[in-house]
């Protein structure tokens, strides 16, 4: 249901759980308008479920020859203001109302904006729009978060100049092999280091580093485990062996949503027909954003993600980790 904007703000409890300030809808529409950078006469702010004020700003209105406009603002993620207007494009379709002109409008778009843009508009009728004018303070050039490098992850020992750290972390990744295959988790490899994942989050990694090898405890408790020697490495996997019981064991864990996720994550894989798959190919700032890619039968890459709510923020999480999901894809 669609509802008008005042100027009040919302509370940071219904911001979708993200960190991101809160856009004040009527000011940033107003803003737009003002700019002329749509070809829009009139534009009101109009708020949608699932469009949270921390993700983007909308308005409808119309341009000169009457036909309706609307318009996705968002002043730090171009692709965010991209996937809110179709979502209202998408509700005044399904509500039977006039197909609207749809722009998304952000002060720059970054490199990872226009990699979502290319997932999202090639067969939607959308225009992007740049307006540096609306960038409060300025446009301000953010470093584009470096690609994910997926690595076999017997091949990091390579990175060790040391021939007692290159066994060490050898001998360590057997180990953490042995415990993924027990527990049903997922061993992968990037940049520097193997990751351990168990029920949609990771929970150790092994890391290979100039200066030696280090395991890492990230899930149920942070701890670092010391890799010595031979009988520091059996208490160290013995070790962290109790702490991933303890987090299978905690019924809390299993019934929340990366728990519910991962009993899903077969399901998934089942319902798509994958031939072959990666589970969890592809880490993330918030979680695992995606279950699965692999490809079916007749060699199509596909995609699988679920979550317990989907709302846009977190779709918009699962758009930006396909590139580098289909990247594992093509060599599962």
């Amino acid at each position: 249901m669609r509802r008008r904007f005042g100027r009040g703000r919302r509370s940071d409890s219904d911001n979708g759980g993200r960190s991101a300030p809160m856009i004040d809808p009527a000011q940033a529409i107003a803003q737009v308008l003002a700019a002329r950078v749509v070809d829009a006469e009139r534009l009101e702010p109009m708020g949608l479920d699932g469009v949270p004020a921390t993700f983007a700003a909308l308005g409808v209105g119309e341009n000169a020859s009457g036909r309706p406009v609307a318009v996705g603002f968002s002043p730090t993620r171009g692709a965010d203001a991209a996937l809110a207007v179709l979502a209202l494009g998408a509700r005044r379709r399904a509500e039977g109302e006039p197909e609207a002109n749809l722009f998304a409008v952000a002060p720059d778009w970054s490199v990872a904006d226009r990699r979502r843009l290319a997932l999202l508009a090639p067969r939607l009728p959308l225009t992007a729009l740049a307006a540096s004018a609306l960038a409060p303070g300025g446009v301000r050039i953010a470093p584009e978060p470096r690609e994910l490098a997926v690595i076999e992850p017997s091949l990091l020992a390579g990175r060790l100049d040391r021939g007692s750290d290159r066994e060490a972390f050898t001998r360590a990744l057997a180990g953490l092999e042995g415990l993924a295959a027990k527990h049903g988790g997922v061993l992968r490899g990037g940049s520097d280091r193997a990751e351990l994942v168990l029920l949609a989050r990771r929970a150790a990694t092994l890391v290979a580093e100039p200066g030696g090898v280090r395991l890492e405890v990230l899930d149920p408790e942070r701890a670092t485990l010391p890799l010595t020697s031979p009988e520091g490495l059996a208490t160290a996997l013995d070790r962290l062996e109790g702490l991933l019981r303890k987090l299978l064991n905690d019924r809390k864990i299993r019934t929340s949503e990366p728990g519910l996720r991962a009993a899903l994550q077969p399901v998934l894989e089942r319902a798509v027909e994958l031939a072959t798959s990666a589970r969890w190919p592809v880490g993330g700032a918030n979680g695992e954003p995606i279950e699965s890619v692999g490809l079916d039968a007749s060699g199509r890459a596909v995609v699988a993600a679920a979550r317990e709510k989907l709302d846009l923020p977190a779709l918009a999480e699962i758009l930006d980790a396909v590139p580098a999901a289909l990247g594992v894809a093509r060599d599962p």
